[in-house]
């Protein structure tokens, strides 16, 4: 123990930069931040991560192209948040809008960052903050004696948008692909539930990483009872001095049966679709090398996906390039333009930030993942989000069931109850 005691006295003294004792537990102090508070988290793949909490400055675009965002914040500080997926196609405000917070684009520049490398745990606070990291690292302390809740759920989940909506989409672009006016389109669907407003989304993350691996953890809440999680396996950008790294991450089985993935030949064309176009994209951004490596299998969870990893020299503008790619074929479809506009016609749903992006940004050097596998909690509704790839000899009940497989996570999640450990344990 002790964690936030040590803490509380140093930041009592008036230091703006803290060494956190050894084992602090990073999602412990998610669900210790007071429901005012906004805040915002970002979890690599190799475990280190960042958490900002409170506001020295927010970005919000209510509609704007992603390359004037991306550029926007990268002009000065460090930023976590995330962007819509359709940034330029954001819905008229109406009564009941469960994005309503977070608009086309939200990045919190923080009062307080909480940076781990997974070892070394270090609380970097700005001037005139010192009273809001005493009253975070109470909160952590009082949570650290261990307790157990139920945030859970009435386990009734509904489709938005309906049944027989989704299957009539379906329709439409199976005769969309036949006609040739679409190679590949992603169509998305919606469950919601009702879930308890003080969800902790720290716990749900721990209780996360036990079922997945080599992914990517978000949570961000710009408002009290508006909070947005999930645990992605899709990078889309990795930018770092010279080197600029994306994946494309397309096909996907249940991971009892992931042997044949690969060989799958559905999959692998939905696959192909995704990497041909990220490294058409490197190329026309003027990267002088591209590194294409070959397709291999990745789990997660109780699903396995054919990944194929790109690594740039030379691309001359990050946030450029960050523009052309977004959304892949992964998330979209190809050509971009007419699946873009398929969507936009006939999936029914708002996606919001689902299948848009989520990170870190300082600078050009930019770490975003693909917001999948994920909740929106708007007050006391939950609303979880899945979606496929069609094209042809796409077959209805299987992209049906996929979706169910890839939604169940964090559907099982909300309505499980997860346990709030005690670091005691």
């Amino acid at each position: 123990m002790g964690a936030a005691g040590d803490a509380h006295r140093s930041c009592a003294s008036g230091n703006a930069e803290v060494t956190l004792p050894h084992g602090t537990d990073v999602l412990c102090m998610i669900d210790a931040i007071p429901g005012d508070v906004p805040f915002a988290y970002f979890e690599n793949r190799d475990g280190s991560s960042q958490l900002g909490i409170g506001v020295v400055e927010v970005v919000r675009f209510e509609a704007a192209s992603l390359e004037a965002i991306l550029e926007r914040v990268s002009s000065g500080g460090s930023w976590i948040g995330g962007i819509r997926f359709d940034p330029e196609n954001t819905p008229a405000p109406t009564t009941h809008d469960p994005w309503h917070a977070f608009g086309a684009a939200w990045f919190l520049r923080p009062a307080i960052l909480i940076a781990s490398d997974g070892g070394t745990t270090r609380m970097f606070v700005e001037p005139g903050n010192g009273a809001l990291a005493n009253r975070v690292l109470r909160a952590l302390r009082e949570s650290e004696q261990g307790y157990s809740r139920e945030p859970g759920c009435d386990a009734s989940w509904s489709t938005l948008g309906g049944e027989p909506a989704w299957q009539h989409a379906f329709d439409r672009a199976m005769d969309t692909i036949r006609r040739g006016e679409l190679d590949k389109v992603v169509l998305a669907r919606a469950w919601s539930s009702r879930v308890a407003p003080t969800t902790r989304f720290g716990s749900l993350l721990r209780s996360s990483a036990r079922r997945t691996s080599s992914c990517f953890r978000y949570v961000l809440r710009p408002e009290p009872g508006s909070c947005f999680a999930g645990t992605t396996p899709e990078l889309l950008a990795r930018s770092t001095s010279n080197v600029f790294a994306s994946e494309a991450v397309a096909g996907t089985m249940r991971s009892e049966h992931a042997a044949h993935l690969i060989e799958d030949d559905k999959n692998c064309r939905e696959h192909a679709f995704v990497a041909d176009s990220i490294d058409r994209v490197l190329h026309e951004c003027g990267a002088s090398r591209v590194l294409r490596g070959d397709p291999f299998v990745r789990a997660h969870g109780s699903l396995s996906h054919i990944v194929t990893s790109f690594e740039a020299r030379g691309v001359a503008s990050p946030q450029a390039c960050i523009a052309r790619l977004h959304p892949t074929p992964a998330v979209c479809g190809h050509p971009r333009r007419p699946a873009l506009e398929f969507i936009r016609e006939h999936e029914g749903i708002d996606r919001g930030f689902y299948s848009g992006l989520v990170g870190t940004i300082d600078g050009n050097v930019i770490e975003l993942a693909v917001a999948l596998r994920c909740a929106l909690l708007d007050r006391e509704e939950a609303i979880v989000y899945a979606g496929g790839g069609i094209v042809a000899g796409s077959d209805r009940a299987s992209e049906a069931l996929e979706l169910e497989d890839k939604s169940a996570q964090w559907r099982n999640l909300l309505c499980s109850g997860a346990r709030v450990e005690s670091r005691l344990e």
